[in-house]
């Protein structure tokens, strides 16, 4: 049976990114998607900059659609040639900086958390990893 990004696992990814992101002082968006890309989850605190709705959103969707933290897409497209990068960069929904990690159960990708908002990109990479790490304890 294939494994599923479930409500209750969205829920807590949400919470413990929030409350990370409090810890941290930073007002943040939080985008959660299934393996497909779909949007299953998403908050957006009180005073997170606008563009980063959209932008949670497409680093959830491209940790979900290549398996990699953002961070590491990013640094795929910085070694591609540049006409194999044209052709990357211009693929719907993805993005390649700091804050986007892909979900997994038992090692089967369910989906993708999109943080963005916070102060750095560290930040954002921060705040999703403590919420997967969050989740993976629970398990």
């Amino acid at each position: 049976m294939q494994r599923v990004i479930t409500g209750a696992a969205t829920m807590r990814l949400i919470e413990s990114a929030r409350s990370k992101a409090r810890d941290e002082g930073q007002a943040v968006v939080v985008a959660i998607v299934d393996r497909s890309g779909c949007l299953v989850g998403f908050v957006a605190e009180p005073g997170a900059p606008r563009i980063s709705h959209a932008v949670a959103r497409d680093k959830a969707f491209t940790a979900a659609m290549t398996g990699m933290s953002t961070r590491a897409w990013k640094e795929l497209l910085d070694a591609m040639p540049p006409h194999d990068r044209e052709i990357a960069l211009r693929a719907e929904g993805h993005v390649g900086t700091d804050g986007g990690h892909p979900i997994f159960d038992a090692g089967e990708r369910i989906g993708g958390i999109g943080v963005s908002g916070a102060a750095t990109g560290a930040l954002d990479t921060l705040i999703a990893e403590t919420a997967i790490a969050a989740l993976d304890a629970e398990r």
